[in-house]
C-alpha cells in the first residue's frame, strides 16, 4: 500500500536497474551514480574529519528546499527525471545526494580560507554555484 493514494496513478517505480537505466539514458545514469559516489565519499570524509553535522545539515537543508518548492503552488509544475532510485514519484535520491555533495564540498573548501563568516558564506555560495 502506498503512503499517498495519488502515487498509485503515477508511472513510477522506487527502483530501476542501473544497467537498464544506462541502456535508455546513458549520460543521465552516469551523472546519477557519480553524484551518489561523490555524496557518499563526502560522508566518509565528514566522518573522518568531524564534519558529520555539516554533511547532515547539507543533506537536510537541500532536501527540505526541494520538497518545500515542490509543494508551492506557483512552482508545482516540474518533475525530476525518473532515476534508478526514487524516494517519491517526484524526488529521485540523486537530488538529495547532489545537495549533500555540493553544499558539503563548497562549505568545507571555503572554511579552509579562515575568512570572516560573511566572506566565508559568500565564497561557499560562489563555489556551490561553480559546482552546480
Amino acid at each position: 500500500k502506498f503512503v499517498n493514494e495519488e502515487w498509485q496513478k503515477m508511472p513510477w517505480r522506487a527502483w530501476k536497474s542501473p544497467i537498464g537505466q544506462y541502456k535508455v539514458l546513458p549520460s543521465f545514469a552516469v551523472i546519477e551514480w557519480t553524484y551518489r559516489l561523490i555524496a557518499w565519499s563526502c560522508l566518509l570524509h565528514a566522518k573522518k574529519t568531524n564534519g558529520l553535522p555539516l554533511w547532515f545539515s547539507a543533506w537536510l537543508c537541500g532536501t527540505a528546499n526541494d520538497i518545500f518548492f515542490m509543494f508551492m503552488p506557483f512552482c508545482d509544475n516540474f518533475w525530476q527525471a525518473q532515476a534508478s532510485v526514487m524516494i517519491t514519484p517526484r524526488l529521485p535520491l540523486y537530488i538529495v545526494e547532489m545537495y549533500a555533495a555540493i553544499i558539503y564540498i563548497s562549505t568545507t573548501a571555503a572554511r579552509q580560507f579562515n575568512l570572516p563568516y560573511v566572506s566565508e558564506a559568500a565564497l561557499t555560495g560562489l563555489l556551490a554555484h561553480v559546482l552546480y
